[in-house]
């Protein structure tokens, strides 16, 4: 099993992209095994550090899913690939691991009666069985030894059993945690959750067993609050957030679930923002052509995809340096105007009158040049260090209020192509 590399500082945002697992195990074309392997290149070539490639199940259950030994085998030849399979159970943690996952996630959903109908079992059988995994991965070599994570499905609600108490979610993550997993996964398997919702089970999650316990966030945008949710588990700590390709997803055993979150639209909302996830939108967005191609007749989700990358694309945080670079150049060229214009009236001649509306003159036009530059996306040097501070100012405004550390080096090459 190969370990990601760890030459690189790692960005500020990590983004899971769950689709070759999520994202296909609903739909009914199945994407060949070569289109899943091109997807899974594409998508680490654009920057996407962490993919789940699969899920070890049955493939009279999810015929989709026939080729997992075979995609995961080769997710882990891709260098700095963190792969990660789903396995329900106790045997298709024992295939992920042969296979050379890199991290095995089981679900266990907090609703019994999801639970029973996703993999058949009790809580209690559940647990057993990650009991099981933990064994398995206990006999594995120590430098290349899996993370086991638990995906804690219907964590805001259940379309079998109805609402889903909070205190629930926080004891199956203790049992889970006690048992041997590593960390848990608190996912909104029908996309039921709210913004205030989210705050608060993550705030619980977090006072009960610490940051490093919880793995991220798993969002569906079944009523559209996928990004909201995200944005709201940002802004109490989560830097992880699970998305799937072109908004693909669902649960077969979750009456009313449909897509994740839209990968492009979430990568797009974080860099707008001026955080740092490492991928290259355009390239993601390339990654599209491989699933229409395989699954032609599939619909594909997502925003960013209908209305495209912006010229000015490259994140908010340009945008406001942009802005206010206009109105610091402005107040420049004000100032510069004011003192040429003192120094010409200062001079006792009968042209005074003359030379005082030629400084006006020439400074409008400066000025108005300088904001038509501005808004065009052109810079002169003397704006250009301007643009830099500001970009560097925005985002560090951003990174500071959510705690993480900014990408100056992106900021500034964004800005300087403004």
């Amino acid at each position: 099993m190969s370990a990601p590399s760890a030459k690189v500082a790692p960005p500020a945002i990590t983004i899971v992209e769950v689709g070759p697992r999520d994202g296909l195990q609903i739909l009914k074309s199945i994407l060949p095994t070569q289109h899943k392997k091109r997807w899974i290149a594409a998508a680490a070539a654009a920057g996407v550090r962490e993919i789940e490639v699969c899920s070890f199940v049955p493939a009279a259950v999810v015929p989709g899913m026939a080729d997992a030994a075979e995609v995961t085998r080769y997710a882990t030849t891709i260098p700095g690939l963190l792969t990660t399979a789903l396995a329900p159970n106790a045997k298709g943690g024992q295939a992920a691991l042969a296979a050379g996952a890199n991290k095995v996630t089981m679900p266990i959903s907090v609703s019994p009666a999801h639970n029973l109908a996703n993999v058949r079992k009790t809580h209690a059988q559940s647990i057993d069985e990650l009991r099981r995994v933990v064994d398995l991965r206990s006999a594995q070599p120590a430098a290349s030894r899996a993370e086991i994570e638990i995906g804690l499905s219907t964590a805001f609600g259940c379309s079998i059993a109805g609402a889903v108490p909070e205190r629930d979610v926080l004891a199956l993550a203790e049992k889970c945690l006690a048992a041997g997993a590593d960390r848990v996964t608190p996912a909104d398997t029908i996309g039921i959750g709210n913004p205030a919702q989210v705050k608060r089970l993550y705030q619980q999650l977090f006072a009960a067993f610490g940051k490093s316990r919880i793995g991220g966030s798993h969002f569906h945008d079944t009523r559209g609050q996928g990004l909201a949710n995200a944005l709201a588990a940002l802004e109490v700590g989560v830097t992880s957030f699970d998305a799937s390709l072109a908004g693909l997803g669902g649960c077969p055993f979750a009456p009313g679930a449909s897509g994740n979150i839209c990968t492009e639209d979430l990568v797009w909302m974080l860099e707008e923002m001026g955080l740092s996830t490492g991928i290259d939108l355009a390239k993601l967005l390339a990654c599209r052509d491989i699933l229409r191609d395989g699954m032609p007749n599939e619909k594909l989700a997502g925003h960013l995809a209908e209305v495209g990358l912006a010229r000015t694309q490259g994140g908010g945080r340009v945008a406001a340096a942009r802005y206010r670079t206009r109105h610091r150049d402005a107040a420049f060229f004000f100032q510069w105007n004011r003192i040429i214009a003192e120094r010409m009236l200062s001079v006792r001649t009968p042209r005074r009158v003359l030379r005082v509306g030629l400084v006006g003159a020439l400074g409008l036009i400066s000025l108005m040049h300088t904001i038509r530059a501005a808004d065009s996306g052109t810079s002169y040097s003397m704006s250009g260090k301007f643009s830099r501070d500001a970009a560097d100012d925005c985002a560090l405004d951003t990174a500071s209020r959510f705690g993480i550390a900014a990408d100056h080096r992106t900021t500034r090459d964004q800005a300087d192509r403004t």
